[in-house]
């Protein structure tokens, strides 16, 4: 359960953040569109940043309440050696993602050339895909270790 915990946190910021940057990039656009000499109006939907805001805010909590460091990944757990051993090896399938992900975003980079006109903010997008896939890849070999 602890790892579904710090597994949703950690993506659930991730994802809350990614949203918070398009929010703010359509905002600069809006702005750059209209230039600098006044009047003009903008908007922008703070929904993100106070979810973001409210969620971090919980996650710090749970850490403080933990007495974990906030620079530490909330997935891991490390009590004993079986689960330091567990760790070590949901780290190192992690790091050798690592070599197949990049790549595969690096390509899908490739494609907002195409899109770019209906989907501007793809590469906020596709950059917060890497931390969502390394964090994917560690709960997925920390369970699988952990059952075995």
């Amino acid at each position: 359960m602890k790892l579904f915990w710090g597994v949703f946190s950690s993506v659930g910021i991730i994802i809350l953040f990614g949203w918070s940057l398009i929010e703010f990039y359509q905002f600069t656009q809006l702005i750059a569109s209209q230039g600098l000499n006044p009047p003009w109006s903008a908007s922008l939907n703070l929904l993100p940043f106070l979810l973001f805001s409210l969620f971090s805010l919980i996650t710090f909590i749970i850490y403080k309440k933990k007495k974990k460091s906030l620079l530490f990944p909330a997935e891991i757990e490390e009590n004993d050696e079986r689960e330091q051993f567990i760790t070590s090896k949901a780290t190192r399938f992690a790091y050798i993602s690592i070599f197949y992900s990049f790549p595969f975003i690096t390509i899908l980079m490739l494609l907002y050339p195409f899109i770019s006109e209906s989907f501007p903010y793809y590469p906020i997008v596709i950059m917060l895909l890497f931390p969502i896939s390394q964090i994917l890849v560690y709960a997925f070999a920390w369970q699988r270790a952990y059952t075995s």
